[in-house]
């Protein structure tokens, strides 16, 4: 890239606010407010319609009611008139007017005289809906009938209705006119009179009418709109009937067919409903004032008209807080911004550092201060420095001719629309020469932790190599029979390399976990086995000092689980040492809590509890330090004060917890917690022999009542029917379990079988009697195969193999080691425990041996001469060796080699026969 700075560009000023947004505004506003209006004329119309619709119903109802009235008076008046016979034939009909009531019809011509033959059913209709009257041709009377002195007679009627029939008489079209109405001028009530044709095929028979009663009801709205009326008008559109309000009826053209609508000439005064009605030509019209709109629809205007003000109050309100709070607060901060933009010109021209705003590719120099110029002047190569398209951000350390040194980050941005890059230019000459010296000062102290890791890894192998020598020796010595003089000065030379080992070995294991070369080895195992390994190991010493020891489980600590059991064992192994060594008389007890949760996880809780001289409450929280010690005048065993600050480390590595609850003169209680995940698919329980007892009574006794009821507990378990003894008497298959320790008075008793548990150093051997039955009280397992045996009777001579049938069944294997002393100690042990043993100095004489596979164990140093321990097992592995391979180490810190070479196990000097014992197949 060539391209070098162009130009520079200055902060333009920024354009002042139009007025554009203040114009949109109040355009927005007019909008907003028409919109208002149009919602509010659609909702006024809508609800006018509504209310015409409910008028018009409530008309259309009323007319379908007159339009029925009508049609009945109608129909009766032609069925009345129907029954007209001429008084010559009445005289034949005389056997059929015997059920008829005949009513004779007044007329001065005998030719055109006529009857009406009435049924009871047609008098009943006349009475109750109106009076019949009759107009003849050639007279100017109307007779109406009426009831004189019990009887119905024709009484005339002035004026008479006939002289308004002629114009009906003298048309033959008209005549023929099925019913005409015409109304009652002389009533006081308005009423009409219907007439029809007496008969219409005889011009001179004049004519039949009723006088209907209660018309106006049937035209009248039930309930009337205020100020409706209503007309009725014949088939000249003459208004026969009205309502009270003249003005309006005068006034009404009634439109000559159906109709509903408005009337008005300019502006619509009336809403009017024509509808016709009967078969006589009769039109009614119905009437309401649109004055009636706005008295029924006042609500609705009035929330129209109140809801469209306060949108226009709205509107207007919120147009001005927006211009208040926007437009004007937009124009203030354009002038501060202007402020702001001449402020960072100067403030970057101020800057105690170097400065710079550039484009992306270095051609325009936005802004720049003096340091910013000198780095751009002093270095060539500037441009390169800025961030590509890819890049966020870049920085760079660049060394100038004169010898400072520049820190150089640049930021990517968009300035102006374009690619820009925001450079900082800090001097770091000072800052480089105490990085150069601070780097010199780490690896000064890197070197010397490697020298210290080397120098313990160096001391470590060479001080074990020799203790190993001596606490071998010592222990084989105390195998044999020497003096009683001599005896104690080897317990002393013991215990003082016991106590040097301790202080080598706590010490390399706390520098391995504070190295962070300590990791976690997860397999299968029990925590019931763990459990009785620990209290086999600590039995013996706890006897020698008259302490009770002994541990309580449940019987689901079966379960296997998943877990580092050597660290575990190692940090329970450590409780139960301090607590027998500061516990000079009383118990030290263990106990096992276990609880299974749904996510396939078991929390185990071991708790050691001792009734030792307990720590007082300032030395709980120094407890766990490196090097504190608690020791006092009445313990004879030094402490490193390692030992509980090496355990809680590894439950920290575990995910683990030790909690400490101690008082001083009472004992102290100590607990590990640690959650572990279930075994999937157990090995070792498929492993373990099916342990079943038989529903019988086994009696179990002892001096210590917890340890019957945890007996009894796994008795229990097992299948037994265990209870405690209370002097029961022996009964056929009841067994009696003496628990250790327990007094012989407290059975004496006893007739039948008893299994009779012995302490930590005793040997079971053969007894006398066949109904007693010995096992060790260190494993609950061996309890309940001893309970077992006793049930079936299957009682072996020798329940455990003693020392003497080890000898005798001796056992192939080799040892590898170069160290001659080693070698040797290695032998003596590996002989008294029961092992025929072959030495070899080096791999290669090993391989070398023809029939490797009568070795049933190889255990192999891993730093031999040439070929190294891992490789020997990868080779032994390769030719295709099933035996067990054991390494042994003097190394502090071990790594996960071993297995991957495939061994089987890993050992560090110095060895003792309890521990070579349980890592040899039994």
């Amino acid at each position: 890239m060539q391209a070098q700075p162009l130009r520079s560009s200055n902060t333009q000023t920024i354009p002042p606010v139009p007025r554009f947004p203040s114009v949109l505004l109040g355009a927005l506003a007019v909008i907003l407010i028409l919109c208002a209006c149009l919602g509010t004329s659609a909702y006024l119309y809508t609800t006018a319609t509504h209310l015409v619709s409910e008028y018009r119903r409530h008309l259309n109802s009323t007319a379908d009611r007159a339009q029925l009235f009508f049609d009945q008076r109608e129909t009766l008046l032609r069925a009345i008139a129907a029954t007209a016979v001429p008084a010559i034939e009445v005289a034949t009909l005389v056997p059929a007017t015997q059920t008829l009531l005949p009513l004779a019809i007044p007329s001065s011509d005998a030719k055109n005289r006529y009857q009406l033959l009435l049924t009871r059913r047609h008098w009943k209709a006349i009475r109750r809906n109106g009076t019949l009257v009759f107009s003849s041709v050639d007279s100017t009377l109307t007779y109406k009938l009426a009831t004189t002195g019990g009887r119905l007679r024709w009484q005339p009627q002035t004026p008479p209705l006939s002289l308004r029939l002629k114009p009906f008489n003298a048309d033959l079209p008209d005549r023929q006119t099925t019913i005409v109405w015409l109304p009652q001028t002389d009533s006081l009530s308005l009423n009409l009179v219907a007439y029809t044709p007496l008969n219409r095929d005889n011009p001179e028979s004049g004519w039949l009418g009723m006088e209907f009663n209660n018309i106006g009801n049937a035209l009248t709205i039930t309930p009337p709109p205020p100020n409706t009326t209503y007309s009725l008008f014949d088939t000249h559109r003459q208004s026969l009937l009205y309502s009270s309000n003249t003005a309006i009826s005068a006034n009404l053209d009634c439109p000559p067919k159906d109709y509903f609508g408005f009337s008005g000439d300019w502006i619509p005064q009336y809403i009017v409903l024509s509808k016709s009605i009967g078969t006589g030509g009769l039109r009614v019209c119905y009437v309401v004032p649109t004055s009636n709109l706005l008295r029924d629809g006042q609500t609705a205007l009035l929330t129209a008209v109140i809801t469209l003000a306060m949108v226009i109050i709205v509107v207007l309100l919120g147009t001005q807080t927006i211009r208040r709070r926007l437009l004007l607060p937009a124009r203030q901060q354009q002038q501060t911004l202007v402020d702001s933009v001449s402020l960072n010109q100067k403030l970057i021209a101020m800057a105690p550092i170097g400065l710079a705003l550039v484009s992306c590719d270095g051609r325009v120099i936005f802004q720049k201060n003096s340091h910013a110029t000198e780095w751009m002047e002093n270095d060539a190569q500037w441009y390169l420095r800025l961030p590509n398209q890819h890049e966020r951000n870049l920085r760079t350390d660049v060394e100038l001719a004169d010898g400072r040194t520049l820190r150089i980050q640049a930021v990517a941005l968009t300035y102006r629309d374009q690619r820009a890059a925001l450079c900082s230019i800090i001097d770091v000459t000072a800052e480089k020469a105490e990085e150069a010296s601070l780097r010199h000062a780490q690896h000064m102290a890197e070197s010397a932790n490697i020298a210290k890791t080397q120098f313990l890894t160096t001391m470590s192998h060479e001080i074990r190599t020799p203790l190993y020598g001596i606490l071998g020796t010592l222990e084989l010595m105390a195998l044999s029979d020497p003096s009683t003089q001599h005896s104690a000065y080897m317990d002393t030379l013991r215990r003082s390399a016991e106590t040097l080992f301790r202080v080598v070995g706590e010490s390399l294991d706390l520098s391995r976990i504070e190295a962070g070369h300590m990791s976690l080895e997860l397999r299968e195992f029990i925590p019931q086995e763990l459990v009785d390994s620990s209290i086999s190991a600590f039995s013996a010493l706890a006897q020698q000092k008259g302490l009770l020891f002994y541990a309580i489980m449940p019987p689901t600590a079966l379960a296997s689980v998943l877990g580092d059991a050597i660290k575990i064992s190692q940090i329970l192994n450590n409780l139960i040492s301090n607590a027998i060594k500061f516990t000079l008389s009383g118990h030290v007890v263990i106990r096992l809590y276990l609880q299974s949760h749904d996510n396939h996880t078991v929390t185990l809780r071991f708790q050691v509890v001792d009734s030792g001289q307990g720590i007082s409450a300032d030395a709980i929280p120094k407890l766990f330090l490196p090097y504190f010690s608690n020791n006092d005048s009445r313990s004879d065993q030094p402490s490193t004060g390692l030992g509980l600050s090496i355990c809680q480390h590894l439950a920290k590595l575990m995910e683990g917890s030790l909690a400490v609850v101690s008082e001083p003169g009472l004992g102290t209680s100590i607990t590990f917690e640690i959650t572990l995940p279930e075994a999937t698919s157990s090995t070792l329980a498929l492993n373990r022999p099916a342990l079943s007892l038989a529903t019988l009574p086994v009696y179990v006794a002892g001096d210590v009542p917890e340890i019957i009821t945890n007996l009894c507990q796994w008795l229990r378990h097992w299948g037994a029917y265990a209870t405690p003894y209370d002097d029961q008497p022996a009964t056929t298959g009841a067994i009696l379990l003496r628990a250790w320790p327990c007094s012989s008075a407290r059975v004496k008793q006893w007739t039948g079988r008893q299994v009779i548990t012995l302490p930590a150093g005793s040997t079971p051997t053969l007894s006398p009697s066949p109904t007693l039955f010995h096992t060790l009280s260190t494993s609950i397992q061996d309890i309940g195969i001893a309970i077992q045996q006793a049930q079936t009777l299957a009682y072996s001579a020798e329940p455990l193999p003693s020392a003497t049938a080890m000898h005798e069944k001796k056992r192939h294997i080799l040892v590898i080691d170069d160290n001659p002393i080693n070698r040797q100690i290695l032998k003596e042990q590996l002989t008294i425990i029961g092992w025929a043993v072959h030495l070899e100095t080096s791999a290669e004489a090993a391989l070398d041996i023809p029939k490797l596979d009568c070795f049933e164990v190889i255990l192999t140093d891993l730093f031999l001469p040439a070929m190294n321990g891992y490789e020997l097992a990868r080779t032994l592995r390769h030719r295709g060796y099933h035996g067990r391979i054991i390494g042994i180490t003097a190394h502090p810190i071990q790594d996960q080699e071993w297995v991957a070479a495939q061994m089987d196990a890993m050992l560090t000097k110095p060895l003792t026969m309890a521990t070579l014992r349980a890592h040899l197949p039994a």
